[in-house]
């Protein structure tokens, strides 16, 4: 247990945490084969994360199971109790749906431990076993204990994917407004020119009472105040998207 929690402890991701577990389980307790499933968002399905020691054409029907399918590794997760198959006899005597599996032709035994945090299952783990196998009292006490310390790294690393997502999500969204502001920027800038022009020529006319040059003069300030707040949006949007350039002088 303690090997285990040292490699756990190195693992961030649910594929990285999957790995160890069913390789750690598989060496740990002895099995033949070995797979980790996560129970979906909406707590319809369990999705099958990793699996050693099934072949391709076994494994691929059992990558998604619905959670009201009548074999142990959804019953374990719906009682949220362990189940320990000792015999392929008690096997089929007590799930006859997996008569027509040809996963279990080479197992005489299975254990399908599932993963609780708190009062929730998140997950189950199922290993399978070739040799016949009579789980005593304590490799049962053994392999709950492997499996709730699976449990916390499961549920760990499920909270460290959700902050990653969230984060990734909030950067694309803080690009979005980045975007949008440079591009309502240039969009606002663009009206002014006209209008500076226009008030450059209404100054310039001779004939231009005075009481309209004043007022002219307050266009012209008022236009010019609002180019340098869209210079400043922009250089804003230039700063946080990295791509502000600086003229540096003595």
């Amino acid at each position: 247990l303690q090997r285990v929690t040292e490699a756990l402890s190195e693992s961030l991701t649910m594929e990285q945490v999957a790995e160890v577990v069913v390789g750690q389980g598989m060496e740990v307790l002895g099995a033949s084969a070995g797979s980790l499933a996560h129970l979906s968002a909406d707590g319809a399905e369990l999705h099958i994360i990793r699996s050693t020691g099934y072949t391709e054409n076994v494994i691929r029907p059992w990558m998604r199971l619905p959670l009201d399918a009548p074999i142990p590794l959804c019953d374990a997760v719906r009682g949220m109790q362990a189940i320990f198959l000792e015999t392929p006899e008690e096997r089929l005597a007590r799930y006859p749906a997996l008569s027509t599996l040809k996963a279990n032709q080479d197992t005489r035994s299975s254990a399908c431990l599932p993963l609780v945090v708190g009062a929730k299952a998140i997950g189950v783990l199922g290993l399978s076993f070739s040799g016949s196998s009579y789980f005593t009292p304590e490799d049962r006490e053994f392999m709950l204990s492997f499996a709730r310390q699976c449990a916390q790294a499961v549920e760990r690393a499920r909270l460290f994917e959700g902050e990653r997502t969230a984060r990734a999500e909030a950067e694309r969204a803080s690009r979005a407004k980045d975007e949008f502001i440079a591009v309502l920027s240039h969009e606002l800038r663009t009206p002014l020119t006209p209008v500076l022009l226009t008030v450059s020529l209404m100054e310039s006319h001779p004939a231009l009472p005075p009481d309209l040059r004043e007022d002219v003069a307050t266009i012209r300030r008022n236009v010019e105040l609002e180019s340098r707040l869209i210079s400043d949006l922009l250089d804003l949007t230039r700063i946080v998207r990295g791509k502000l350039q600086f003229d540096v002088q003595t």
